[in-house]
């Protein structure tokens, strides 16, 4: 009885405004490309009146429905979304990113600088730049990643080390 209501109720819904029906998502039992879709339409609607903590619920939700590189990709984009409202849900989709694109650059320095922004630790990024090819282990991206790392951690001195290293005259 709930999922036929709630199925309604999210059909109802959908057109007129489609966060209030991605509430009923889970309750009406979609298939997960449905539930991709309402999902999806309702972050878009939160992201057009700018609320991005209430749009990375719904990529964070949409994640759950979705497989393999998408899956990845809806946890990346969530876990930016939500970097100013919800620290450990935004870390969790992180971490779920790498998982799921592994060699990813973006979402390996996304992960990389919240597990540093956590810990204070710089190392701590290490292991995961560590299996990437080493073009790409010291490339303008990495290499930015790492400056602003040790800037984070307070760490000037590693800082001004990578920043000759990489960026100046010898």
């Amino acid at each position: 009885r709930r999922k036929i209501l709630s199925r309604r109720a999210l059909e109802a819904l959908k057109e007129l405004d489609a966060e209030a029906a991605a509430r009923w998502v889970e309750d009406a039992e979609l298939e997960p490309e449905y539930a991709l879709e309402v999902l999806n339409k309702a972050a878009s609607s939160a992201k057009e009146r700018r609320d991005l903590g209430t749009a990375g619920v719904f990529m964070a939700r949409a994640a759950g429905f979705a497989y393999g590189e998408e899956r990845g990709m809806l946890a990346l984009e969530g876990s930016v979304l939500l970097e100013g409202s919800s620290v450990a849900e935004s870390l969790r989709l992180a971490k779920l990113a790498v998982q799921e694109l592994p060699g990813h650059l973006a979402a390996i320095l996304l992960l990389a600088g919240k597990l540093v922004a956590q810990s204070r630790r710089v190392a701590d990024a290490e292991p995961l730049l560590a299996p990437l090819p080493e073009a790409v282990q010291h490339g303008p991206e990495a290499n930015k990643a790492r400056l602003g790392f040790h800037v984070v951690c307070g760490d000037f001195r590693g800082a001004l080390e990578v920043w000759e290293k990489v960026w100046g005259d010898g």
